[in-house]
């Protein structure tokens, strides 16, 4: 099997998925990349990852032809993750490969000194708003240094992964991030000769609206889809989610938990069990996406445990593999 044939199953089974819903661009060339090529319509493409070659090479030991894979850069040791991480971006990059680089700060803040998680959640904010100021700009420039070495690449830069207003807003309107993302998008695209960068809005579910950094700079809507997320059934003996047990599969009724609202008991607002199968957040953000002309990358996907007992750990990922 070659990489096509994985696309155009992908492909299919977004279309069976959402028939009726919502069209998927996947692997289209951006509204604002657009506006300034006349370029033709990029295909679909397939990202392996991530972080490391491991999926490269599984991939390649029955098909052929991937088009890139994932990576991440850290803002505090303005570095690659690990010196694997840049091996892979490096093999991606040589051969013209797209790259899409996960550029961190709110696991390891610049200047976070210790504490719990609402201690590097707060410096996570404030890094932010440093951001939007202007900040930091110079742990960036091994990263534009690379993209520059590589012309042929494209690279895919999500600032920052999954973001939410825990980790990145200092107010209701999270302007703070906001302007970080345009402020990092405008500062990298005025030093880049290349011209082989575009920027992933990567947020997490229920706040895409409100994190918006807006069309100018987003290039593409990122999201994250694992097991949970498309309603398989994920069972309570399988591995944590986020530190709790999955809540949105019902193994006996075989149903699931979305964004439907009804009441509980006692007359207040709850989600109710609908027989549907598909997270509601994720066809939301889609809707979005394509509400505002924006690709969709996936930009994390994976399966979790979805039989009564768990595998060995070493066994499953629950972000094994990125396709876009």
């Amino acid at each position: 099997m070659d990489a096509q044939r994985v696309r155009t199953v992908l492909r299919s089974l977004a279309a069976a998925a959402l028939t009726g819903l919502l069209f998927l661009p996947v692997g289209t060339e951006s509204a604002r990349a657009a506006e300034a090529t006349t370029t033709a319509a990029a295909p679909p493409e397939l990202l392996l990852g991530q972080s490391t070659r491991g999926a490269w090479d599984d991939f390649h030991t029955f098909g052929q032809n991937a088009d890139g894979g994932s990576v991440y850069y850290e803002l505090r040791a303005g570095d690659w993750v690990n010196p694997a991480h840049r091996a892979y971006a490096t093999l991606l990059a040589e051969q013209g490969k797209t790259v899409q680089v996960g550029i961190s700060w709110k696991d390891n803040p610049p200047g976070f000194e210790g504490g719990d998680e609402n201690a590097k959640a707060a410096r996570s904010r404030a890094v932010t708003a440093e951001l939007a100021a202007g900040g930091h700009t110079a742990s960036l420039d091994r990263l534009l240094a690379f993209t520059e070495a590589h012309p042929r690449a494209r690279f895919k830069l999500r600032l920052d992964y999954e973001v939410s207003s825990f980790y990145h807003c200092t107010d209701a309107s999270c302007s703070s991030y906001k302007n970080a993302f345009n402020r990092l998008a405008g500062h990298l695209d005025s030093r880049s000769t290349a011209h082989n960068l575009e920027y992933v809005f990567h947020p997490v579910r229920g706040e895409f609206e409100s994190m918006y950094p807006g069309d100018a700079a987003v290039d593409w809507m990122g999201v994250s889809v694992f097991a949970h997320e498309l309603c398989l059934p994920i069972y309570d003996r399988g591995p944590l989610y986020n530190g709790t047990p999955p809540q949105n599969y019902d193994v006996a009724a075989k149903q699931c938990r979305n964004a439907y609202i009804g009441t509980d008991a006692h007359g207040n607002p709850a989600a109710v069990w609908r027989a549907f199968d598909h997270d509601a957040n994720v066809l939301k953000l889609l809707k979005f996406a394509k509400d505002h002309g924006r690709p969709v990358v996936v930009s994390e996907a994976g399966l979790k445990t979805s039989r009564p007992t768990a595998p060995p750990p070493t066994a499953w990922s629950s972000r094994a593999v990125t396709c876009g």
